[in-house]
């Protein structure tokens, strides 16, 4: 009986080593927006960002001036004129209008595309940090600290691996 016993216990032991053996994998965590605010680039990026925000807001913007101009000029002249150049100055303001939709929408994506021109060579740079001081600290897994996004996994621990 006390043999049995002993057999159990040492079953559990080795049973629970080779577990905590297998759950013992280095883990570590990242605040990205704290790295990012160190790099130099990521405020250099994000100054010519705002400034090419900035420029197209100001084309959107003379637009809009353009199009109140031609609108406050219709209304003053509008019991005036025409019916042929009241037709006019409407399909004018209309075509002005649909410019302004269009270039609104144009300029979003100009500037998503910006963004992202100038973040992809900071966030490749920022990747190959953690992957580099991952492997150098033994680190199986780097997550984000606020959402706890993956930022790194050890590539042996890929299934298809």
């Amino acid at each position: 009986m006390k043999k049995t016993f002993l057999k159990v216990v040492s079953l559990c032991l080795m049973l629970a080593a080779s577990v905590t053996g297998l759950n013992a994998q280095k883990m570590a965590h990242l605040d990205v927006d704290s790295v990012l605010s160190l790099m130099p680039e990521y405020k250099t990026a994000a100054d010519r960002s705002e400034a090419y925000r900035k420029e197209l807001e100001g084309y959107i913007v003379t637009m809009q001036n353009k199009f109140q101009e031609t609108y406050a000029d219709v209304q003053s002249r509008w019991e005036t004129m025409s019916d042929l150049e009241k037709q006019d100055k409407q399909a004018e303001l209309q075509s002005m209008e649909s410019r302004i939709q269009s270039s609104r929408q144009n300029a979003e994506t100009q500037y998503q595309q910006f963004n992202v021109t100038m973040q992809k060579p900071i966030y490749d740079k920022l990747n190959k940090a953690i992957e580099m001081v991952a492997k150098e600290n033994g680190y199986k897994y780097v997550f984000t600290k606020m959402d706890g996004v993956l930022l790194y996994a050890d590539p042996a621990d890929d299934i298809l691996n």
